[in-house]
């Protein structure tokens, strides 16, 4: 056994023993070998002491922009069309491939040290964004989906050339996962919709988008389509492949029914969907209808953080308020939608996303020592409702630990910030 965490609170999102009190858990190279209890006579090569902790399956951020952290506070307090136009996307026209690796850099380590094990990152220079989660040792979905809002479709746009770069740079890497699809149906057009299509078709890739972000996304599609978004892509058949739909704020039942005949999971992003006053996700509702549903921060510029637990927290929160019953949802439901849900929104639900053996050994170790931690009457709600990502104190990725006693393990944090902030700098404030 390589590693053994002893006399732990461990949080299994197995539903048969959801948690296990003073337990142990085993891992031998990339998976978890022993659950239980009951002390393992096989002894093992490191030894954790989990006195004061709980362990707790890797988070999953099903939608982010991870490069975005060079726009950490860039354009706050503005509306949506302010934001982006103005700001947003003058900025990153600015924006190097270097720039994105270095930047992607930092949010990696951002996200590893506040538990995040896996990412799902759309973004343009989608290899260098790879390249720094397979360096650092974090799971990710990359993929830089084509924009086109004309008629026609231009075959040398930047997407095109990033995915079949990611398709042959990362064929063997296991941490990453190539995806395609569209940036959203607002900015592309059936022409895109054919040749992500046509890719996904060739190459077994799962598709992920935005949709029905805002109100104003769902006015256009009818106005070009005479369909929500969600109507439009299911007509041009995109989501006969694994799909990651972020946002999903402005839905109808009809597409919600959409979504589950299709297995189509929502990424709901709450903390952005504030910020920018996008609305709120239908999450009660979606989770009744059967609809997998998994959490991200989305990109930092519209967040500023990339901390799974406020998420969780308010993805919650918001729907006991939205619906008027305080009972909507639940804690454990958002320890699941960030767990569970996310795992099986990228693919791996029958490896990762649960502390079982046989599973994946992406773990996450919180100090539960602190005083807004205690007294602990229910671990699960502690975790949703009190702990912070700050409270991490180890992370693991299949069995290889990347942060440890709240150091990084991976690389020199101090060289990652500055790198970043040096280029940054030279960009935005030269």
């Amino acid at each position: 056994m390589d590693v053994l965490f002893q006399d732990i609170t461990i949080v299994t999102m197995n539903p048969l023993e959801p948690v296990l009190e003073h337990a142990y858990l085993g891992t031998q190279c990339d998976k978890i070998v022993y659950v239980d209890t009951k002390k393992p006579e096989e002894p093992a090569k490191k030894v954790i002491s989990g006195k004061g902790h709980v362990l707790i399956p890797g988070l999953v951020n099903a939608h982010t922009h991870i490069a975005m952290t060079a726009l950490r506070g860039y354009a706050d307090d503005q509306t949506l069309t302010t934001w982006l136009f103005d700001k947003i996307l003058p900025a990153e026209a600015r924006l190097t491939g270097d720039m994105v690796y270095h930047c992607a850099r930092l949010g990696m380590l951002e996200a590893i040290a506040s538990g995040t094990t896996a990412i799902c990152d759309m973004y343009f220079s989608a290899p260098q964004i790879a390249l720094a989660a397979s360096e650092l040792g974090i799971r990710a979905h990359v993929g830089n989906v084509p924009l086109e809002t004309g008629e026609g479709f231009n075959l040398a746009d930047g997407s095109i050339s990033d995915t079949y770069e990611l398709l042959t740079r990362f064929a063997e890497d296991p941490l990453i996962t190539v995806f395609t699809g569209v940036h959203a149906v607002h900015n592309s057009n059936p022409s895109v919709w054919s040749w992500v299509n046509g890719v996904a078709d060739k190459y077994n890739l799962p598709f992920c988008m935005h949709m029905s972000e805002t109100a104003e996304d769902v006015d256009s599609s009818f106005r070009k389509f005479g369909k929500t978004p969600t109507a439009a892509l299911e007509a041009a058949k995109l989501f006969h492949h694994p799909t990651v739909a972020a946002h999903c704020v402005h839905l109808t039942d009809e597409d919600i029914a959409i979504m589950r005949e299709y297995g189509v999971t929502a990424a709901s992003c709450p903390v952005s969907n504030l910020k920018l006053a996008s609305g709120i996700a239908p999450l009660t509702k979606l989770k009744e209808a059967g609809v997998n549903i998994a959490l991200g921060t989305d990109g930092v510029a519209s967040n500023n953080n990339l901390d799974m637990f406020e998420e969780m927290k308010l993805s919650v929160l918001l729907q006991k308020n939205l619906t008027g019953d305080a009972a909507a949802l639940s804690a454990y439901d958002a320890l699941y939608f960030a767990t569970v849900g996310g795992s099986v929104a990228l693919g791996r639900g029958e490896t990762c996303g649960r502390l079982m053996t046989g599973f994946d050994a992406d773990i996450v170790m919180l100090d539960f020592t602190a005083p807004h931690l205690n007294p602990c009457h229910h671990v699960i709600s502690n975790l949703v409702y009190a702990a912070r990502g700050s409270d991490v104190e180890l992370t693991m990725v299949r069995g290889r630990i990347l942060y440890e006693n709240r150091q990084f393990t991976v690389a020199d944090p101090q060289k990652v910030i500055a790198d970043a902030n040096s280029l940054v700098a030279s960009v935005f404030r030269s």
